[in-house]
């Protein structure tokens, strides 16, 4: 967590007496604290949480709330979830990643008159 001062109501004259914090932010010895890059702010129990172990960041709870991944896992966009690349073409929970480069990659069906696939990578 990372201190900061913003601060709702004070209890005394300095940082360190605080008693309530702005939305978001997690009371705590006295310092309302922002969230680390690892963890959500838990507005019901107004508490900083742990993402979930397949996430690196996240916006709330469990595996599909990811935001990024640590390698060697990819961000499935359309889940939000971390998966590691397919190594089989009918391969389930993972993402189709270009076999060069490791990136992943994306079908996007557009439906027109015409309908058809494009390949886009992120």
């Amino acid at each position: 967590m990372q201190a900061n001062y913003f601060v709702l109501v004070f209890s005394g004259e300095g940082p360190l007496e605080c008693t309530s914090c702005p939305a978001h932010f997690m009371l705590d010895g006295g310092l309302c604290m922002e969230c680390l890059g690892s963890q959500y702010y838990d507005p019901p129990t107004q508490l900083c949480k742990a993402c979930h172990e397949s996430c690196h960041m996240c916006s709330g709870p469990g595996p599909t709330s990811c935001v990024a991944c640590l390698f060697p896992l990819h961000l499935d966009k359309q889940n939000n979830q971390c998966v590691p690349c397919c190594t089989q073409p009918d391969q389930q929970n993972c993402c189709h990643c270009d076999s060069e480069t490791g990136k992943t990659a994306y079908t996007v069906l557009i439906h027109d008159a015409l309908s058809f696939s494009v390949l886009f990578e992120f």
